[in-house]
């Protein structure tokens, strides 16, 4: 990944150097620019969980959060995102054409309580799992993009590749009943697929065709508002990509010492119980696409923003986001932020922006809170720049 992007960096700084030279008579800037985020979070349950599962440590029952309302659905996820692109001045009649790429990863799980507490605590004080409409996912995507943006609209084509796409979903009516701690009744139609990657840098076992879109409309000199849609359209999957669907419904027991001896006959014994079917009917599928859009209000030195944002098929919630930004003399600009939704629910948020010239910096911290690990639900970091060449 390193080496992609110093590829791309010399790349762009070679076309941005010889296209000034052939177009010396007028002036024009280039803009590079870079907008990088990370964000992990839950509705339930400390970001400390994460690091505990990923470097070992004991899980006490603080770690395993708190559960309001047992019919709700549970969340938890994280996307990274990092975009790096050059603006370039057109002397046709689009005011500038873009080149950029994106790196992509998500991963997300809607579930219900008890799922959570199956996994984590077994089956002791359970007699029932609610498996119904439980999602889970995560996906790794790489884009190449190109662009034009004329005014107050752009509009940006990508084409890249699925490194790695994992889903699971079950359907409404899968559960788990205990009769006692030793029988189970197990009722599952869960469907699932999986999208390895491979050696060949270009051919994939999943293409992404896709465009963006954004639109800026000033309402009066105080009001505007913004709206725009990111990775609209299909995906691509090769012969190599799984898709199946199971269905199953029996009583387990537990494995007799003869069943535990012969393995192998257990194995197909339990095999013959399930129906697994190719699901795939089609080798094309909408993209996991989001929606977004702001309202600012400019009154002085102060800026009052309401945003929303959502990611399609990702177990995600709906984002609303309340921002008031203060501008600081003409360099520096700070926010305060309250935002709900993604993978967790309330988050605190400020952001720093630095301008010099004709450059600029920014740093987003989402949750303050996650200063406190063991506390807080979410974390979050986002950094961007803008250079003018």
């Amino acid at each position: 990944m390193r080496n992609h992007y110093l590829i791309w960096l010399t790349l762009i700084f070679s076309f941005g150097n010889n296209y000034a030279q052939s177009d010396s008579a007028v002036n024009r800037k280039f803009e590079l620019y870079s907008a990088n985020y990370f964000h992990i979070g839950s509705t339930h349950f400390p970001i400390k969980l994460y690091s505990t599962l990923l470097n070992g440590g004991y899980i006490n029952e603080k770690l395993k959060g708190e559960f309001n309302n047992k019919n709700e659905f549970l969340r938890l996820g994280g996307e990274a995102q990092s975009d790096i692109g050059i603006k370039i001045p057109s002397m046709k009649k689009v005011d500038y054409s873009y080149i950029g790429f994106r790196q992509l990863f998500t991963f997300g799980g809607r579930y219900h309580q008890s799922l959570f507490q199956f996994i984590f605590d077994g089956n002791q004080e359970l007699d029932f799992v609610n498996l119904s409409k439980s999602a889970f996912h995560n996906r790794n995507f790489q884009l190449l993009q190109f662009g034009i943006i004329k005014n107050n609209i752009s509009v940006r084509l990508s084409i890249g590749n699925v490194l790695s796409e994992n889903t699971l979903t079950f359907n409404s009516s899968d559960f788990i009943e205990f009769n006692n701690n030793y029988t189970w009744n197990v009722h599952l139609s869960p469907s699932f697929s999986s999208i390895s990657n491979n050696k060949n840098l270009f051919k994939k076992n999943g293409q992404v065709f896709s465009m963006d879109g954004r639109i800026i409309k000033h309402l009066n000199p105080q009001l505007d508002f913004e709206m725009g849609v990111q990775n609209l359209g299909v995906l691509h999957y090769s012969n190599e990509a799984l898709f199946k669907q199971i269905d199953t419904n029996f009583v387990f027991e537990g494995f007799s010492f003869e069943q535990i001896l012969n393995l192998n006959e257990t194995i197909e014994h339990i095999s013959n119980t399930s129906t697994i079917d190719n699901n795939q009917n089609t080798s094309f599928k909408l993209t996991p696409y989001s929606v977004w859009g702001i309202t600012n209000y400019d009154i002085d030195s102060y800026t009052y923003s309401l945003s929303f944002f959502y990611r399609h098929d990702s177990q995600f919630i709906p984002r609303f986001n309340f921002m008031v930004s203060k501008q600081i003399k003409s360099k520096l600009s700070l926010s305060s932020n309250i935002a709900y939704g993604g993978f967790t629910q309330f988050q605190w948020g400020a952001r720093l922006l630095y301008s010099y010239k004709n450059h600029s910096f920014g740093i987003n911290y989402m949750n303050i809170t996650s200063f406190l690990p063991s506390w807080s639900k979410s974390f979050g970091v986002g950094l961007n720049f803008n250079i003018m060449l």
